[in-house]
């Protein structure tokens, strides 16, 4: 389905080159607002250039992950990325733009995701956050996600020092 209707946001569906070239200006601006004060801004800009750029997402995109644009009265928030792997839904990316933050919106987008993974008959959901995002992570374990592992991943010249979170269905 290319366009989900939930309670206060929309998702849309990305596919296409133009999709995810209107989608860039966004990650943009959210990986150096929220992430510049966490990672640094070289390593932000490493991430962007390398993680985050439109040929990895549209690659993602034709392995299989799913890309989707989240909307609220037409305006793009933010976005989402997932992919089903094995028994879990692995829950890339959710990231909304500062001023949708705190009002209820990632709460409703996971609350999808976690009918969604049950539907498919997957037994959890799990996502990774960098240790130093602690708001992030209050969020995530207010929402009944669970420490399940920590993760340091070598990624050119810098890492990923994250925690895995699950929330068993």
């Amino acid at each position: 389905m290319n366009k989900l209707s939930l309670e206060h946001v929309v998702l849309r569906k990305i596919t296409t080159k133009a999709e995810v070239e209107r989608l860039q200006p966004l990650v943009e601006e959210i990986w150096r607002e929220h992430f510049s004060a966490i990672l640094g801004t070289l390593q932000v800009e490493y991430m962007l250039k390398n993680y985050q750029s439109p040929e990895v997402i549209l690659a993602e995109i034709a392995s299989g992950r799913r890309y989707y644009f989240v909307e609220k009265e037409a305006q793009i928030i933010g976005y989402i990325a997932y992919d089903v792997l094995d028994q879990s839904l692995y829950l890339s990316k959710l990231y909304l733009l500062k001023a949708f933050r705190g009002k209820g919106l990632m709460k409703e987008v996971l609350n999808y995701l976690e009918g969604l993974a049950k539907s498919f008959g997957l037994s959890n959901l799990f996502l990774r956050v960098n240790r130093e995002n602690q708001l992030a992570l209050k969020v995530y374990q207010k929402l009944g996600f669970e420490l399940f592992r920590t993760h340091c991943t070598p990624i050119g010249p810098y890492f990923l020092d994250d925690y895995e979170l699950i929330k068993r269905l």
